[in-house]
């Protein structure tokens, strides 16, 4: 029985290291925390705070201008389609959102009144007074929100 020991120790780190790439499997071919709904769109990593997902779709030449599906239970109870500068401002976190502006085309950054008025309806006050010079002539009633 002095074995017993011995073959706990080498068979506990297996078992430890076969549930970590069971766990992760997903991970490794793209597919992020949503489990069974497939890759993340780039709305979704924005949600998610993936900055790596971020800057490999940059790297791979693409760009955060286009809207992209967010799945249903992430931010609202249905399917949204959102831009990434719109995804950053619904969340309200200053440091991604300034990581998509400084990435974005002019043309989406023109859209900066639905943008303040945006983080305006979401609470949150320092995106909304970062953005308030930019968007003087706001009309919030008129406003385009994604939901």
């Amino acid at each position: 029985m002095a074995g017993a020991p011995l073959v706990a120790a080498l068979v506990a780190p297996l078992f430890v290291a076969l549930l970590l790439i069971v766990g992760f499997a997903p991970a490794l071919d793209g597919r992020g925390p949503l489990g069974e709904g497939g890759r993340l769109t780039v709305a979704e990593a924005v949600l998610l705070r993936d900055y790596g997902f971020l800057e490999r779709h940059l790297a791979a030449g693409g760009t955060l201008s286009a809207p992209s599906a967010v799945r249903a239970g992430l931010l609202t109870g249905a399917e949204l389609q959102l831009t990434p500068l719109e995804a950053a401002t619904v969340i309200g976190y200053e440091e991604l959102f300034e990581y998509v502006w400084t990435r974005t085309p002019d043309a989406q950054r023109a859209r900066v009144d639905d943008l303040f008025c945006l983080a305006r309806r979401s609470g949150h006050a320092a995106l909304t007074a970062r953005l308030e010079p930019l968007a003087a002539a706001a009309d919030c009633a008129a406003a385009r929100y994604p939901w």
